[in-house]
This record gives C-alpha cells, structure tokens and sequence, in this order.
C-alpha cells in the first residue's frame, strides 16, 4: 500500500512540474534586457521631442511679434501714373485694406481705392480683393502683393496689379511701414479704352 501511495504521490508531481513548466513557456514576460529598455527610452524620448518642436514652431508663427496671424487693417497712399488711353487718369491714390493674415506670411483681404486725377477730372474708387506673401519671416521683409477688382465712376471697368515691396516692422509690435511699386492695368470705358501704369505707395499696418 505504501508503494502505491508513494507512486500516485510521484506522479502528481511529474503532472504539477509539467504544468508549471508549460505556463512559463506559454506566458510573454517583459524584457529586462537593458539595451531594450534604453532604445525604447530613446525612442519615445526622440518622439516626444519632435512634437514639442512642431508645437513650439506654430506657436512662434502664431505670435510672431512683427505680423502676427490674425486681422490686420493698412492704409496706404500714392500716386497712379497710367499710360497710353487713361493717361489723363493719373493721379493721387489712397486704399484701405482690411483682412486676415493666415500665418505670418500670408495676408488676404478686401479694400477700397480713390483716386484723385491731376487734370480736371471726376475721381474714381476701386474695391478690390488683396494678396499678400511676405518672402521672409524677418523684421524687415521684402513682399509681393496683388489686387483685382472694378472701377466705378467716370472711369469704369476691371482693375488688376500685381507688385512688390518691403515692410519694416516697428519695434516688436504688428505695426509696420511699407514701400511698393508695380505695375497696374485699367479696363477704361468705351471713349477710354485700356491702359497699362505704373503705381507706387508708402503704406502703414494698423
């Protein structure tokens, strides 16, 4: 009798020690190798750091002091010098532009223009629709801008004129001063015909 119990009491633990063996193999246990450890460290280390990169670079172009994203309203005055036809259209000019500015390059809006000819002529207003790219994110910046829009007035027809610049940003601040020059083209009336100019402006941002 006693062997007998001797031999179920072997074979329970063979059958115990087996278990035991299989979940071991079976069950995943987490690497404690240390170069593991150190890589996947390294990864999220270098993962989490490109993010807060990317967050602090929008944040900086979000608040950039000289033209930060956001509205912006800009007067700007000058002179028209038109050729050709429209000649006699030449004058002094005023516009305001209203806007947004998408980033600290990109600026969109919608403005009016007067102007008020030399010779003995009504004046004429413009409204129009404003492109702005400043080249460089810098205090001082060159820029190119574009305008189309119609012509009401003694002088009717469509308007366009694509020209570049430079802004200089006063001390941190969104406020800027600006010289321009570029070219324009005037769609007259009937007696008038077209013409091609020149337009050159000093401007301020508000």
């Amino acid at each position: 009798m006693k062997r007998i119990y001797l031999s179920l009491l072997t074979v329970v633990l063979l059958a115990t020690t087996a278990n035991a063996a299989e979940t071991e193999t079976t069950t995943p246990t987490p690497s404690t190798n240390p170069m593991s450890l150190a890589l996947d460290q390294q990864v999220d280390f270098f993962g989490n750091k490109k993010k807060a990169e990317q967050e602090k670079k929008q944040r900086e172009e979000d608040d950039f002091p000289y033209f930060a994203r956001g509205y912006h309203g800009m007067i700007d005055a000058g002179e028209v010098s038109l050729t050709e036809g429209l000649s006699d259209w030449s004058g002094l000019a005023v516009s305001t532009t209203h806007g947004f500015a998408f980033n600290p390059r990109i600026f969109t809006g919608l403005g009016i223009a007067y102007v008020s000819p030399f010779k003995n002529k009504e004046g004429y207003v413009t409204p129009y629709a404003a492109f702005r790219w400043h080249i460089m994110k810098r205090r001082v910046t060159p820029y190119l801008n574009a305008r189309v829009g119609y012509t009401f007035g003694d002088l009717e027809g469509i308007y366009a004129s694509a020209g570049i610049g430079v802004r200089f940003a006063l001390a941190r601040c969104r406020h800027g001063l600006r010289l321009c020059v570029g070219y324009i083209y005037q769609d007259g009336n009937g007696s008038s015909g077209a013409g091609g100019g020149i337009r050159a402006a000093i401007g301020i941002d508000l």
